[in-house]
């Protein structure tokens, strides 16, 4: 509520979000008066109003000139001085450190601690920061510098002076409480003849509701399903959604995205205007800004796959629209050898990498020259950016000009330091694009000072948030924090804090919902003692909570009929790929091999799993294409053996790829010894066998099946001295397959299967080579006792019973698979590493029909 004759009462609020609200509110109440033009209302936030104070005074000279030090000078100011003092070779993080001795020094400042006559010898930081403060005290005097954490005092002092003239009437907006430096202020105005007020608040009688949700995101949902039903119901009320203590933004963006907004779609969709959220993020975090540091890598020799595959696909570049294909192509190009790193020149088509940089410039410089680097690729420009974009991009600007003021207590520096600072400063920066007047305001307990809604829902009022745990200034010591109750000095002032927060929010809103989760993982959680007599009611399981909340929902089709086209051709890709897909979901079989649909190679530094994999099977290989027999390996002396294995190691090391470098030679080495080591220890199990001969290893061969040609390579057979056959499937890793994955009609694991049923020969045993180090084993099916540990089959159970099960049911997924079944209906654990959730929605399949995924899932 804003007084009258507000357009000549300057009014000063608490925060800059009150006074954008006033300022619309005002304005709205004009139009709605049909006034046609008026004079704004002077509103300002705290701080800017005594900045306005302070330059008025200094360029009518009633003030000396000085320098005004904003907030990033003043702690580049604290980190210079930290890193020059004795103590900074104890210093982990100088960045945290400065940041920490700039808010130690504002709070001293603002409850008006005398400092300078404070002993505590026995606190070490203390006495470290008190250093650092005269060192940075007498920095400014002789330079003339003024800091945000003087400003107050100095214009106090001013004012009792007369050398700044006072408004005869002020108004007060937002205030829960003043410092002892602004009630100072305050008081010298009010010496001086100024009239002061409260803007008083529209306060509202209230009977609280309480939700207990299961966890923090049935919370959330909980929330935003209560909004769309007030959205639906009275479009034209205010919603209020109040976070208290930490809230997880990503997740309530997500959630609320998903209720307000269902048919939104990332760089597609232009807004969501039903909501917006008012406790800003970090700048880096916004995707335009990412884009411009990763952009700026390009300057060094080499970049990792990660980040060039992000360059490749960003859509800030110049032409991102229109070769969005080509790039597409380029990156998956890129990540085929699976490198861990590329050379920048592979993918710098804008010159970034050819451009010579200075060895050392000041900030200011740096300023220029990242502004023309950004500018030769094209960023940002020429595309239709979204309102949150564009203002990104002009916080980015803005944090460019207050990077370039850094010269002002900076010296040169190179590239690489400019632009680790200049992160820093950007990780540092808030951001939050305005709001548009969303009907649904998400804000935090204290940016809700002032304000009036319709309806307001509290979250996370959970007795471990609410009242905050008290956390110290490390810098001060504890009795002086005590002494002058400093902020979060104790659980004594941050439970009083949280009970006048939580009085004047019950007063914000006539109709107001209070909620906390009562699990986070394992740990159960309470409510807070300020809401617990309030009645609850939790929130009901199931797939649509509080559904009767929502008047419209959005729709999914789902299409009861999941036939492909048949295939016309026998021959198919894939192999046995083809059989066990179709096993664990017939639309992954689809997808995968019809589709071609599989995700982007990542890269791996080292020898990844697959390489390892091959490498193993290709070492075996080449051991039993030179030994071909049981005898000939209990013949072999121990040392004719190693020099064997050696060997062949090696060499199946070495035809996976040339080293690139030093550290992709030592990588290789430490292969090449793993591969050995797997080889001796299966070795020494093969020795125990029964007499054999190995028919065939790593052979490639096409089995017709239900109409099918697979293209499968069986890994080695070995051929008996009765001349009955053993199929062995080699398996590494800490997880080897069980049997049961042969079992059933859709079996896990159907090479084995598929390989004996293959075979024209009597099978005398089937198996798992398990090249687990510390578990060597075979694990399978026999007719007799044929392989170590290996129990033959007793009646009337028989390997010939099980293969013609066998033959049966992967013949009837052949069949499926070539007529085209692609339903979606994937076995417990199929989705767990599945990359086409997105395309298939089994998700929103499961929540509009209520199933729920399994826990083995």
């Amino acid at each position: 509520m804003i007084p009258q004759a507000a357009s000549s009462r300057l009014i000063v609020t608490a925060n800059q979000r009150l006074a954008r609200m006033l300022r619309r509110n005002h304005d709205e109440a004009q139009r709605h008066a049909g006034t046609r033009a008026w004079t704004p209302p002077r509103i300002l936030p705290w701080s800017t109003w005594l900045k306005s104070l302070w330059f008025d005074a200094v360029v009518e000279e009633r003030l000396p000139a000085a320098t005004l030090l904003n907030r990033e000078q003043s702690e580049a100011l604290w980190r210079a001085l930290i890193e020059q003092s004795p103590d900074s070779g104890n210093i982990l993080n100088l960045t945290s450190t400065a940041t920490s001795a700039l808010a130690a020094w504002m709070l001293l400042h603002q409850y008006q601690i005398n400092w300078k006559q404070l002993h505590y010898p026995a606190h070490e930081d203390f006495t470290a920061f008190a250093l650092w403060a005269r060192a940075y005290e007498q920095r400014c005097a002789a330079r003339s510098w003024v800091d945000d954490a003087r400003l107050p005092t100095l214009i106090t002092d001013a004012i009792c002076r007369g050398a700044i003239p006072v408004p005869a009437q002020l108004s007060l907006a937002g205030f829960d409480e003043f410092t002892p430096q602004q009630q100072a202020l305050l008081d010298a105005l009010a010496a001086a003849g100024c009239c002061q007020e409260t803007v008083p608040r529209k306060q509202h009688s209230s009977t609280p509701v309480r939700v207990a949700a299961l966890h923090a995101e049935a919370e959330m949902r909980a929330a935003a399903r209560w909004c769309r039903h007030w959205l639906d119901a009275d479009p034209e009320s205010s919603i209020a959604v109040v976070m208290a203590g930490s809230p997880d933004r990503n997740l309530v963006e997500r959630v609320f995205t998903e209720v307000l907004h269902p048919d939104w779609i990332p760089s597609f969709s232009q807004g969501r205007a039903s909501f917006h959220i008012s406790f800003p993020r970090a700048l880096t975090s916004w995707p335009i800004i990412h884009s411009a540091f990763l952009l700026l890598k390009l300057t060094q020799p080499r970049l990792s796959i990660m980040h060039a595959s992000a360059i490749l696909r960003s859509p800030y570049l110049a032409n991102a629209q229109t070769e969005a294909g080509e790039r597409a192509l380029a990156d998956a190009r890129l990540r085929r050898g699976r490198p861990a790193e590329v050379t920048t020149a592979s993918i710098d088509v804008w010159g970034l990498s050819r451009v010579r940089l200075p060895e050392e410039q000041t900030a200011s410089a740096w300023s220029v020259t990242i502004s023309e680097l950004l500018t030769l690729a094209g960023w940002a420009s020429g595309l239709s950016l979204s309102s949150p974009e564009y203002q990104a991009r002009l916080a980015w600007e803005s944090l460019l000009a207050r990077f370039a003021a850094l010269d002002l207590v900076g010296v040169p520096m190179a590239f690489d330091s400019a632009i680790s600072r200049l992160r820093e400063l950007a990780t540092q920066t808030s951001f939050e694009p305005e709001d548009e007047n969303a009907p649904v305001q998400i804000t935090g307990a204290l940016e809700a000072a002032g304000a009036g809604f319709d309806h307001m829902w509290i979250a996370g009022l959970d007795a471990d948030s609410w009242p905050a745990a008290a956390h110290p200034h490390p810098f001060l010591p504890p009795a002086l924090q005590l002494q002058y109750s400093l902020p979060h000095c104790s659980s004594e002032r941050e439970a009083a804090f949280a009970r006048r927060t939580t009085a004047r929010l019950f007063e914000t809103a006539p109709d107001i919902v209070v909620s906390h989760p009562q699990r986070h993982g394992e740990r159960v959680l309470h409510p807070s003692i300020l809401i617990a007599g309030i009645p609850s009611r939790a929130v009901p399981e199931g797939p649509d909570p509080y559904a009767g909340w929502i008047q419209k929902r959005a729709v999914l089709e789902i299409v009861p009929d999941h036939m492909a086209p048949a295939l016309t051709a026998a021959e198919t890709s894939g192999g046995t790929r083809v059989l066990k897909a179709q096993a664990l979901c017939a639309f992954r079989a689809f997808a995968e091999v019809r589709l071609n649909a599989r995700p982007l190679e990542e890269g791996t530094l080292g020898v990844d799993p697959l390489q390892r994999g091959n490498a193993l099977h290709k070492a075996l290989e080449l051991f039993w294409n030179e030994l071909r027999s049981h005898a000939r390996l209990a013949a072999m002396p121990e040392e004719e053996l190693n020099e064997l294995i050696r060997r062949v190691a090696e060499q199946a090391v070495g035809e996976g790829g040339r080293p690139a470098g030093p550290l992709d030679t030592r990588f290789q080495q430490l292969e090449v010894e793993r591969v050995e080591q797997v080889l001796a220890g299966w070795l020494a199990l093969e020795r125990e066998r029964i007499p054999f001969e190995v028919v065939f290893s790593e052979r490639e061969r096409v089995i017709p099946l239900g109409g099918l040609e697979l293209k499968t390579r069986i890994d080695r057979v070995d051929r008996l001295a009765d001349g009955e056959l053993i199929v062995v499937d080699y398996k590494g890793g800490n997880n080897p397959p069980r049997l049961l994955d042969w079992e059933g009609d859709r079996p896990g694991e159907p090479q084995v299967p598929l390989y004996a049923m293959s075979l024209d020969e009597p099978v005398a045993a089937v198996a798992f080579g398990v090249l687990t180090p510390g578990n060597f084993q075979f694990r399978g099916l026999a007719r007799a006792d044929v392989l170590p540990k290996v129990k033959a089959l007793k009646p009337p159970d028989s390997l010939e019973g099980r293969i013609t099960g066998w033959r049966r049911v992967l013949t009837q997924l052949a069949v499926n698979f070539r007529e085209g079944h692609a339903e979606v209906d994937p076995k417990p654990t199929a989705c767990r590493y599945c990359c086409l959730t997105p395309l298939c929605r089994i998700s929103e399949h499961r929540s509009l029909t209520g199933v729920e995924e399994s826990g083995d899932a």
